[in-house]
């Protein structure tokens, strides 16, 4: 048994984070936002005794959210939610009282049980069973008979949601086709390939079950899931969070169905049915790529530099020690700074790829400078290259202390970043980020924070990044200062279309301090910032938000 944590790929966790953005459904909130409900019931109890003669009433390009109510009952139909039918609610009395169950397996597409096509659908407490491929259609399988396509689910709408939902098939259950998924605290069970397609998908708290063992197959393996991510730029992929593998026999990870497949098991409980190997090439074997090779006899890393203040490390500076490695380095590289303050200005320049940066501790480990010439060139740290983790470091730019910033209206206030992200894939554990205006850069690329400490008082997480802050502390500090500024903002984000995939997400995080903030203004006209599952103190004024130099086009 193995639990799996991937320190250099939970930046892959922000696939999913536009799924957040304001649906296009409106809402009624006198109805806790449903302005419609539909009761379905095989008793004839509700207004339809089919789920999809319910679908068919709604009306095309439907705008309001529709809530589909469905008794208890096994209902023996193929229901499909066709493109114009959007802003549905289906709502099932739990997966082991509401099931939708059919038989089809003449080709992928059109064996589906239930197939939603449309955007904005959630779908609640229902399971959905394609009964093809049943146990005893397999006890006498070989690997060319009798086994086929037969999906349970087929999902090809963006902005979709299932919550407490089961999926059960054999070969090609969940069809996670195209479009931005999220499925919380479901079952999925399957053999072969059984969570499959070119979704961008975020999978949390779910149980993925490989069923083969309980069938006397011929199979000797499985595959739980094939990803058809078919180039570099593709933003699709699976990420499995906090979910736990379980089942009967040996199956891998997944397989590469295109030649970009992207596939990633997070925080995650896998079961002694995963082979040791854990994924396969499929028809890509020898072109298996990673974008930092590991090696596992001197601590996952190749090679370790130690830091100290006194002389006695490798190095004095950190500076000196990033020079050291070797340009477009693809071997992870652990640089480990002893207990100081480090006055020195810090740049990982892009080519110093695969870098583990660990102090020994926010409390101990500090970087700290003082500049405010212009913004770009202000950071203290600055992070250029891809592929980078930075774990229990504080980083500070001194300037705008409180002694320099005690009457605002003298303008001594001015921008002075900490830290400036502009790599992708970088991860910060236990950091903190300290300054006044503009403390935190998070610039462009997909970066995920950890249980970091983050302070300021103006824009003080502002930049065009794809980032995810969970656990974090977001601490305003002007009111620390006694200032006469009134108001200040926590974000800035700099999106600037409605195609930018960038945004922040603040989960399970909490924001604290003196003052008054707004939670951010829009720093362009697509600004997207999202606080979810996240404690916000009075700190936060009443109003949120502030559109800026946008007012009128919220």
């Amino acid at each position: 048994m193995q639990y799996l944590h991937f320190f250099s790929c939970i930046s892959m966790l922000l696939l999913c984070s536009g799924m957040c953005r304001a649906l296009a459904c409106e809402v009624n909130d006198a109805n806790k936002g449903i302005a419609i409900t539909i009761e379905v019931s095989k008793s004839g109890e509700g207004q339809f005794e089919t789920i999809q003669s319910a679908i068919d009433s709604i009306p095309p390009s439907n705008s309001q959210w529709t809530r589909i109510r469905i008794s208890p009952g096994i209902y023996k139909e193929k229901v499909t939610i066709p493109q114009d039918k959007p802003c549905i609610f289906l709502e099932g009395a739990g997966t082991k009282l509401t099931s939708v169950e059919w038989d089809a397996h003449a080709d992928t597409a059109s064996s589906t049980t239930f197939a939603s096509n449309a955007e904005d659908i959630i779908v609640k407490g229902i399971t959905f069973k394609n009964t093809y491929n049943r146990p005893y259609d397999l006890s006498m399988a070989s690997d060319s008979v009798s086994l086929k396509q037969a999906v349970a689910v087929g999902v090809l709408g963006d902005r979709t949601v299932f919550y407490n939902c089961s999926f059960l098939g054999v070969q090609d259950t969940l069809w996670d086709a195209y479009g931005r998924h999220f499925f919380q605290n479901c079952y999925i069970q399957g053999g072969v390939d059984f969570i499959f397609g070119n979704g961008q998908s975020i999978y949390e708290n779910c149980v993925l079950r490989y069923s083969f063992g309980d069938y006397a197959t011929s199979y000797n393996y499985g595959y739980l899931t094939a990803n058809g991510r078919g180039s570099a730029d593709d933003p699709s992929g699976f990420v499995f969070r906090r979910c736990r593998v379980i089942g009967k026999g040996t199956a891998y990870l997944g397989r590469a169905w295109n030649a970009f497949s992207r596939v990633i098991f997070v925080d995650s409980f896998l079961s002694d049915v995963v082979a040791p190997e854990g994924w396969w090439a499929w028809n890509h074997v020898g072109h298996e790529a990673f974008d930092c090779e590991v090696t596992y006899g001197n601590n996952k890393v190749a090679g370790s530099i130690y830091i100290s203040k006194s002389g006695r490390g490798n190095f004095k500076t950190i500076q000196s020690a990033i020079d050291s490695i070797p340009p477009w380095n693809s071997q992870w590289i652990h640089i480990r700074i002893s207990p100081g303050i480090y006055r020195e200005k810090v740049i990982i320049p892009q080519e110093k790829t695969c870098v583990f940066l660990e102090g020994f501790g926010r409390k101990s480990t500090s970087i700290e400078w003082d500049d405010h010439e212009d913004t770009a060139a202000s950071p203290t740290f600055t992070s250029i290259a891809d592929n980078i983790i930075v774990k229990g470091i504080t980083f500070k730019n001194t300037y705008n202390r409180p002694m320099d910033v005690m009457d605002v209206n003298k303008d001594n206030l001015t921008q002075a970043v900490a830290a400036r992200i502009l790599g992708d894939k970088s991860v910060f554990y236990h950091c903190a980020f300290m300054g006044v205006q503009d403390t935190l850069w998070d610039d462009h690329g997909r970066h995920y924070f950890h249980k970091c400490h983050i302070q300021g008082g103006v824009d003080f997480i502002f930049g065009n990044g794809q980032s995810i802050y969970e656990k974090s502390i977001i601490k305003y500090s002007i009111g620390d200062y006694g200032l006469n500024r009134s108001y200040g903002y926590i974000t800035a984000h700099g999106r600037a279309s409605a195609d930018d995939p960038s945004g922040f997400v603040f989960n399970r995080c909490a924001v604290i301090g003196l003052g008054k903030a707004y939670l951010g203004r829009a720093w362009n006209t697509f600004s997207r910032v999202i606080f979810t599952n996240s404690w916000l103190s009075d700190v936060v004024e009443p109003e949120g938000w502030w559109a800026w130099n946008n007012v009128g086009h919220e």
